[in-house]
């Protein structure tokens, strides 16, 4: 949902030069964006578009400049067991928001990924307003 998110973003602002993608710590097997994930975005206005969950490996952390989790643990989790701990930040951390954890909805229904949407949706209007801030993205 935070890539969705972020592009829309990125996008709606006109902000150019900025490229995302998404990958998780813990995938088994591709799979396709969760009904609820899908509900919550067209809750909030966000169109999914199509998604297949991908695993982090040392290639997408090579070509990435900045590597957002969604809590402090993803990122301990990813500095453990890759060299990325001056890119890796977690999400509300970027967004000078610390604390602002976002707990991973899966299993606990529509009503938690939508909690969760508008969570994310708060901290990157937080995040793009930092990056704006100290002129890294114009």
């Amino acid at each position: 949902m935070a890539n969705v998110i972020f592009r829309a973003k990125v996008k709606r602002f006109g902000i150019h030069g900025v490229a995302s993608s998404s990958a998780g710590l813990f995938v088994t097997n591709e799979k396709d964006m969760t009904k609820d994930a899908r509900e919550a975005l067209k809750f909030l206005g966000y169109r999914a578009g199509r998604h297949t969950a991908v695993q982090i490996d040392q290639k997408r952390i090579d070509k990435s400049d900045i590597i957002l989790t969604m809590t402090m643990d993803h990122k301990q989790s990813l500095i453990s067991k890759y060299d990325c701990a001056d890119k890796t930040f977690s999400l509300s951390e970027f967004a000078d928001l610390e604390g602002r954890e976002v707990s991973d909805p899966y299993g606990k229904g529509r009503a938690a990924y939508i909690k969760c949407a508008k969570l994310i949706d708060y901290l990157v209007d937080e995040m793009i307003k930092r990056l704006n801030r100290e002129d890294i993205i114009k």
